[in-house]
């Protein structure tokens, strides 16, 4: 088994990189198991649902310039919050991404206690995810 190692995450909303404010991204993926046992088979069967994605990303916050505040603030107030968002990361074994609409769940604007200014956000898949495979 081959050690792999992320570096160079990345992640823009409509085109906006903000890529120099990330501190952290996770991405998942998760389905339903769904149970598809017939009458009269001795183990329960089971098969895979619709994927659905999940990201968690963790920022710098940049009052000076508001790029980060502003552009996700843009995507809250719109109708439908949904964006096109791209997600990735370059390994050791290659690039890997995440592309579609996404919308956010959850945005901490303030974050709580002193020190450095992180914040966070949580997006679902709004739509059709494009997985761009490792190479």
């Amino acid at each position: 088994m081959a050690i792999h190692i992320v570096n160079d995450q990345t992640f823009a909303i409509n085109a906006v990189d903000l890529t120099s404010h990330l501190i952290d991204l996770e991405v998942s993926e998760t389905a339903a198991l769904l149970n598809s046992t017939t009458q009269g088979v001795a183990n329960q069967t089971r098969f895979r649902g619709k994927k659905h994605f999940t990201a968690r990303v963790r920022l710098q916050q940049d009052y000076a310039s508001s790029l980060v505040h502003d552009t996700i603030q843009a995507v809250l107030d719109a109708n439908p919050a949904q964006e096109t968002m791209t997600l990735g990361a370059s390994t050791t074994a290659g690039d890997v991404s995440y592309t579609g609409e996404w919308t956010i769940g959850d945005y901490t604007s303030i974050p709580g206690g002193e020190g450095m200014a992180e914040i966070e956000i949580s997006i679902e898949a709004a739509g059709a995810i494009t997985v761009g495979a490792v190479v």
